[in-house]
């Protein structure tokens, strides 16, 4: 049986990681955030993600303090760029840790948080269609290597005409449908009957939940109570 993190959790910790990494905080504060994070991950048995998320980062920032020590205009240039990547890296973790939600999940607790109905079908539609997007880009990717096209760095470069014809064109077309056939699944489900509606999953918030929450909440004080003039 799969391991989930209770959705109404990964939604505070998708908001703290945010007010988090657009704000000047400590490194060791972006770091712990990161281990946070990973950790959450792997509770939920998501262990691919989370050695790439955690390899990805760890890349990254090093390259970043790589730039400094070198100098340069050229350096500090890359480095700013890297220094981007390396603080939107946690948000995309904590965006992958609730996009893996179950959508019945999340519309429970949507539902619990009393959010417009509108706003419940926009968010599920716009959460299920990113692995979508994902399942059908490889099937495209697929399909041009049985016909002897590989889809690769080096053909994207020298032939951008027959990319975007042979990739962005059937991914668009697709994915108008996919779009259209996610708000029908939403809509046959009863997500906008008018009555109180039931739901299958029973959402309980469990010690894994509070560590993590806590742990983020502890990191959001120790980045923000020393701005406001508080000190132990």
């Amino acid at each position: 049986m799969t391991r989930m993190l209770d959705p109404r959790i990964k939604v505070a910790v998708l908001l703290f990681v945010n007010l988090l990494m657009y704000s000047s905080i400590a490194y060791w504060v972006e770091a712990v955030c990161v281990l946070a994070i990973a950790l959450g991950l792997l509770y939920q048995q998501q262990y691919k993600d989370a050695a790439i998320s955690l390899t990805g980062y760890g890349m990254i920032a090093a390259l970043t303090f790589h730039m400094v020590i070198i100098g340069g205009r050229v350096s500090m240039a890359i480095g700013a760029f890297l220094l981007l990547v390396r603080k939107m890296f946690p948000v995309f973790m904590a965006a992958k840790l609730l996009i893996h939600s179950p959508s019945g999940q999340l519309i429970c607790a949507l539902q619990k948080w009393h959010c417009p109905k509108v706003l419940i079908v926009s968010i599920t539609v716009i959460l299920r269609f990113f692995p979508t997007l994902a399942e059908e880009f490889r099937s495209i990717k697929s399909a041009m290597l049985v016909r002897g096209i590989p889809l690769n760095v080096k053909n994207s470069i020298c032939h951008p005409a027959a990319t975007t014809e042979f990739v962005l064109v059937p991914l668009i077309s697709r994915l108008s449908i996919v779009s259209d056939e996610l708000s029908a699944a939403a809509l046959t489900r009863g997500i906008e009957v008018p009555k109180k509606r039931t739901s299958y999953y029973k959402l309980r918030i469990g010690y894994p939940d509070v560590f993590l929450f806590l742990l983020l909440f502890l990191l959001l004080l120790a980045a923000y109570l020393p701005k406001l003039g508080v000190t132990f």
